[in-house]
Parts: C-alpha cells; sequence; structure tokens
C-alpha cells in the first residue's frame, strides 16, 4: 500500500481508475460525514486518470466501505479555494508550503 502525505491508497484498474483511500475515521460537519483530502492526492489521480475515490474506515486490514466521490475537476476545486472549503495544515519541513487539505461530504456507495 503506497502513501501520499500519510494517507494510505491502492489503485485499482477494472474498467473504470479507482483509487481506494483509507481514512482513520470521517468526521461530521453541518449533518453530514465529510473526509479532507489534499491537494497532492487529487493532483496525483488527474495525472494518473483516476476516475473515482471510494472511501474506507477503520483499520487498513479490515476496513469498512463508507462511499465515494469522483475525482474532483480544476473547476471544482477553484470553487472551493473561492468559499474556502479548505484547511491549510503547516509543512513538516522547513521553508515549504503549507499542506492544502480540501472538506468532501461522503457520497454513500450504491453498488
Amino acid at each position: 500500500m503506497r502513501k501520499i502525505w500519510g494517507l494510505p491508497y491502492e489503485d485499482e484498474y477494472s474498467g473504470v481508475s479507482l483509487r481506494k483511500l483509507y481514512f482513520r475515521r470521517p468526521f461530521y460537519q453541518d449533518g453530514s460525514y465529510m473526509v479532507t483530502i489534499g491537494s497532492k492526492m487529487i493532483g496525483d489521480a488527474r495525472r494518473n486518470g483516476i476516475q473515482h475515490f471510494i472511501l474506507f474506515s477503520g483499520d487498513t486490514n479490515n476496513p469498512a466501505e463508507i462511499g465515494y466521490l469522483n475525482v474532483p475537476s480544476k473547476e471544482e476545486i477553484a470553487r472551493k479555494d473561492k468559499e474556502y472549503e479548505f484547511e491549510d495544515k503547516p509543512s513538516m519541513f522547513d521553508g515549504s508550503p503549507p499542506m492544502r487539505l480540501y472538506k468532501f461530504k461522503i457520497k454513500q456507495t450504491t453498488r
């Protein structure tokens, strides 16, 4: 299992390009469960032709599927930037820009 900014993930190609993301736990805000996904993860997914994120919660050895998201478009990210739907975390490295985490409502899995 690979990681970007500490978030474990696996890519799966079975007709549709998916990226499985593993979260310790989602958070509850404004009446919905949400997750934060880093700009680096989103950009990497776009560059690699990933179309959807499948979201899992709990231990990576026995995760529970909690929902899905379409990989956000550049326009959606621009909207989130304009509406401040993100959080900047300080970088672990001196002189590096902060880590930008975008907030997403979880869409329940229907498959």
